[in-house]
């Protein structure tokens, strides 16, 4: 995208609306832009930022105007010259600015459209959806090939499954009926079976819930690697797989869209997502935030509250008459984005995927090896530096990691050992240096290697994820 800082002129004419914005489209892609109720004839900005936030304009007739982004840049400025009030864009993005969000300032009234981000990163991944009462009678399993866009029927669980999630790649699921219980599922077969059975409830009007039933808004979720499951607003617990459902998570209930729940998890936070809307969760006092309404042209619409992750992307299902289309969900905004997958089921209960999980954040320590973990000097091994040994100990490839001499902080220094030279034990380099592609060269200081067996060198290299 090129950016063309230019200087807004207001026009006299006045809006009678805020601008409204609409992206749809997978970047890299062809993404499309709709904006309207422009000033008809007037001039308009689009701003684009890293992220949501607070940033004010900094020159012009709207200057110290507060944007809807944490670093208000001018992408464009342009005139409706067609004196409609509406403009379009259908522009071809690389898949770094899957990100990025964009907004739509008015130049003649100073009013801001919603932000949204520019496009949805395209995704790989599957995702797996059911329905508690499928359009043939019975229970019903999917999956969903986010690359391709297919969707196939895989089976009948046999239970209604009203929510998924899993943990250490197994896909589990809760049932929102009497008798429910937590179930693992079969990805292949959608074959149910039951893991967990919930603890009996009873309704006393003096004192209220006893146990944690799910009999009225079951929810599931994968939270910091653990499955957390409940009835909504009442109860939350923690299910260990192979034991058993325990009482044992605070939850509390100021979410206003305290039905058709699912809990998830992404590396900027945890989210209950409920009918139209979502709100922060914070797993650790069960408080959550405000709700966040749906934006965009489908907000509105009937839908189950069912969500997933896959590559840290929010997907929510919306219900149209026959069938049901699959929406990604900006966490921040509630801004939805069609996908244009479809699946022939009028009302999905429940998303899921196998990589719920969230990432690990930029910086978490993966583990440890001694320099002198390595192959024998004698063996004329590879030289490798840090990060190439991250990869050779804990796989991936050196591109996943950054070293580090410290086990609490990065520092991306390294230690290294060389042929006839061990002054690169205690001192640390670069984490990248490395000399040589062989390390036994016959000379001192002709190679030098981050993981060999020399000098008995037992400094310790740090891997942390990058």
């Amino acid at each position: 995208m090129h950016y063309v800082l230019g200087v807004l002129l207001a026009l006299p004419s006045i809006a009678l609306a805020a601008p409204t914005l609409t992206t749809s489209g997978t970047c890299p892609g062809t993404v499309d832009i709709e904006i309207g109720a422009l000033t008809a004839g007037g001039g308009y900005a689009m701003l684009v930022g890293a992220d949501v936030g607070s940033a004010t304009i900094g020159y012009g007739p709207c200057a110290g105007t507060a944007s809807g982004l944490s670093d208000a840049r001018v992408a464009l400025t342009r005139s409706d010259r067609d004196g409609d009030g509406a403009a379009s864009f259908s522009p071809s993005l690389p898949s770094d600015l899957g990100g990025t969000r964009i907004q739509i300032l008015d130049m003649a009234t100073c009013e801001m459209s919603e932000a949204m981000r520019v496009c949805t990163p395209q995704a790989e991944g599957t995702l797996y959806a059911a329905a508690s009462s499928g359009s043939l009678g019975t229970t019903a399993f999917y999956s969903i090939d986010l690359g391709s866009g297919a969707v196939s029927f895989v089976g009948d669980p046999g239970v209604g499954i009203t929510g998924l999630a899993s943990v250490d790649g197994v896909l589990y699921g809760i049932q929102d009926a009497s008798g429910s219980g937590i179930y693992s599922i079969d990805p292949a077969t959608g074959a149910a079976t039951l893991e967990a059975a919930a603890e009996d409830e009873y309704y006393d009007y003096y004192y209220g819930y006893y146990g944690c039933s799910v009999y009225g808004e079951a929810f599931i979720g994968a939270i910091d690697g653990q499955i957390v499951a409940g009835d909504y607003p009442n109860c939350a617990g923690t299910y260990t797989p192979g034991g058993t459902f325990v009482n044992d998570r605070p939850i509390e209930n100021s979410f206003a869209a305290a039905y058709g729940m699912s809990l998830v998890q992404t590396s900027e936070g945890s989210y209950f997502v409920g009918y139209n809307s979502l709100a922060t969760y914070e797993p650790a006092t069960g408080e959550q935030g405000p709700g966040i309404d749906f934006t965009g042209d489908y907000a509105g619409s009937s839908n189950g509250g069912g969500a997933a992750v896959v590559d840290d992307v929010i997907y929510t299902t919306l219900s149209f008459g026959e069938e049901t289309a699959l929406f990604t969900v900006d966490p921040a905004t509630g801004a939805l984005s069609d996908t244009g997958i479809r699946i022939p089921e009028p009302d999905i209960d429940a998303l899921g995927s196998l990589s719920d999980a969230a990432p690990e954040p930029p910086g978490a320590l993966v583990g440890s090896y001694r320099i002198s973990d390595g192959p024998a000097w004698g063996d004329d091994p590879p030289t490798y530096n840090c990060l190439e040994g991250c990869a050779v100990v804990f796989g991936g490839t050196a591109d996943d990691y950054q070293c580090s001499t410290d086990g609490a902080v990065v520092d991306n220094q390294a230690y290294v050992d060389g042929w006839g030279d061990d002054t690169y034990c205690i001192t640390p380099v670069a984490e990248d240096y490395k000399l040589g592609e062989n390390y036994n060269c016959g000379g001192m200081g002709c190679s030098y290697s981050a993981y060999v067996s020399d000098h008995g060198c037992v400094s310790t290299n740090y891997c942390y994820t990058r």
